[in-house]
């Protein structure tokens, strides 16, 4: 039995090529988002794009998105150019880097991360 675990790959692959993957993830409060931000990402999340992988990193839950930054190298880029908030982008960008995490979740009723912007909408 093979117990080593594979390095997580960056970009879309077929599930069978790169086998069982650990990631971590952060569940912040939806409050750090804008309400814009909300609708640009409820747009980008229901887009019928030319690439079929475009957004397929982007998963809208019942009370938020979940961003997995490690399926799109480019996320915050890619994001920002379609229109969310500079903040927002900065925060996916440093939480990800500062508490290496390639996932991170935002959903209502969540914790507030301190030192962060917090909307109320």
């Amino acid at each position: 039995m093979n117990n080593s675990l594979k390095k997580p790959q960056h970009g879309m692959t077929e599930a069978g090529d790169r086998g069982p993957e650990i990631v971590r993830c952060l569940l912040l409060s939806a409050s750090h988002m804008t309400f814009e931000d909300d609708a640009v990402l409820t747009m980008l999340h229901g887009l019928e794009a030319p690439e079929e992988d475009d957004w397929l990193w982007l998963h809208e839950t019942s009370g938020g998105f979940i961003f997995r930054l490690n399926a799109c190298p480019d996320a915050c880029d890619r994001l920002e150019e379609n229109g969310l908030s500079a903040a927002l982008c900065l925060m996916l960008d440093t939480v990800a880097r500062d508490y290496d995490v390639q996932h991170i979740q935002f959903e209502i009723g969540a914790a507030v991360l301190p030192g962060w912007p917090v909307y109320e909408w």
